[in-house]
């Protein structure tokens, strides 16, 4: 009996060692997926702070890309409006010349016509002066009165002035 007891002794004994074993390697494999699930974590998390900074960088790159592009249409704008202010100029520059080639026509026309004007006025003016003499030696030659000559002569001055 005292063998039987001894070996459910040692069994017990191996039992407790085998169960102490046991919780020890239950113990160490929880403590190792504790330890891989605190790495896993740790990774998880400078991953997401990586993402988090990527996204971060990415939302400033979009900021400084629209500020550029809008510089650039502000540019293109700017351009655009000095080419027009540029072709309106242009466009008033050759309107004013047209404009004093218009009047400058216009001037020598004028000038024409006072010179015609002023051909036939001495035209009418010699004509008149020529019927005048004429007049004047017919009333000689007839022999009219002073008073009749005189009213022809008047007749040939209103004529005169009229012209």
């Amino acid at each position: 009996a005292r063998e039987e007891a001894e070996a459910a002794r040692r069994e017990a004994e191996a039992a407790a060692r085998r169960a102490s074993d046991s919780a020890a390697q239950s113990g160490a494999e929880q403590q190792r997926t504790a330890q891989v699930l605190a790495e896993q974590a740790a990774r998880l998390d400078a991953a997401e702070k990586r993402a988090q900074q990527a996204a971060e960088e990415a939302q400033r790159a979009v900021a400084v890309a629209s500020a550029a592009q809008g510089t650039e249409v502000q540019q293109a704008v700017e351009m655009a409006k000095q080419q027009l202010q540029q072709q309106m100029q242009d466009e008033a520059q050759r309107y004013m010349l047209a404009l004093q080639e218009q009047a400058r026509t216009a001037v020598a026309q004028r000038d024409a016509q006072l010179v015609e004007l002023r051909q036939q006025l001495q035209a009418s003016e010699e004509s008149l002066g020529q019927a005048r003499e004429r007049q004047e030696r017919e009333a000689a030659e007839a022999g009219r009165g002073g008073a009749e000559r005189e009213a022809l002569l008047q007749q040939l001055a209103e004529a005169q002035r009229a012209l």
